[in-house]
């Protein structure tokens, strides 16, 4: 990264010195603590980025993810996607290859559960731990938003003509998409899809440009001690800097009152990555 030339007033310019981090915020091999994650959870999201926690693929230590963004209340984005016909639905349809092959009951639960890259584990559909985003799902969606050959789906499974925008990326969230009607009734909602969704309809309501693929439901530790839910809205990442869509605090905050925040955006440690490692694929 061009150091010389930076710019974006959520990050420190690299000539700053801070004083003021906690140690988890300097390069070190150590696992994290109970206590310091406790202290970090306890803490407000960072304002600026330190420049200490920009990636510059240098080093032998790739800071943790920090994820920019506020926190939001799920059932009031839930609530919205309702509202705007814009739920996103757990697929039940088997895969094809079950119909026409017959597959064993046990290797029809493998392909289940390898059908859809973001379907969460029983374990995590209950409200707590549904309303913690997975750092590893959300990075294969980002795959698959990049990949221009994926055809878009018609019929039931495919995207609302006022939701899909030339200028966005597929996004495997956005075409799942299905409008409410018979049969939707017996579909469990899915909570993260459909919080994504709503977020970026209430974008484009707004008139605010937050490009697809760079719009994640994350889970941030700053202040999860202290809040119901540890899910924010992420607009973007310190391994996305480079990006030349990074869309603005100005349009980030066009939508932060129906997203039921209650504090103005920050930098976030992100609950799936947040140790110092020697490489880091994001």
């Amino acid at each position: 990264m061009n150091s010389n030339s930076w710019r974006l007033p959520t990050v420190d310019t690299p000539d700053v010195e801070r004083n003021d981090l906690l140690p988890r915020f300097r390069p070190t091999r150590r696992l994290m603590t109970d206590e310091e994650f406790d202290e970090i959870a306890e803490c407000d999201p960072l304002t600026i980025l330190p420049w200490i926690l920009v990636p510059d693929g240098l080093g032998d230590l790739a800071p943790p993810v920090m994820l920019f963004g506020f926190d939001i209340d799920p059932d009031m984005l839930i609530a919205y996607a309702k509202e705007h016909d814009v739920t996103v639905y757990f697929d039940e349809t088997p895969p094809c290859s079950d119909i026409e092959f017959g597959e064993s009951d046990d290797e029809n639960d493998q392909l289940e559960q390898g059908v859809r890259v973001d379907q969460l584990g029983p374990s995590e559909r209950g409200e707590t731990q549904a309303e913690r985003g997975s750092g590893q799902d959300m990075k294969q969606l980002e795959s698959e938003e990049k990949d221009e050959n994926d055809p878009v789906h018609d019929g039931d499974s495919g995207v609302d003509d006022e939701v899909e925008d030339d200028e966005d990326d597929y996004d495997y969230d956005f075409r799942r998409i299905r409008k409410s009607g018979p049969g939707t009734e017996r579909l469990e909602i899915d909570r993260i899809g459909t919080m994504r969704i709503a977020l970026h309809t209430l974008a484009k309501e707004k008139g605010a440009r937050i490009p697809a693929h760079l719009l994640q439901i994350g889970s941030g530790v700053q202040r999860s001690a202290m809040r119901d839910t540890s899910l924010i809205a992420v607009f973007y990442t310190n391994y996305d800097l480079k990006a030349d869509d990074l869309p603005t605090t100005d349009d980030i905050e066009k939508l932060r009152a129906e997203a039921g925040s209650q504090h103005s955006p920050g930098w976030y440690l992100d609950d799936d990555n947040m140790i110092w490692g020697r490489r880091r694929y994001y």
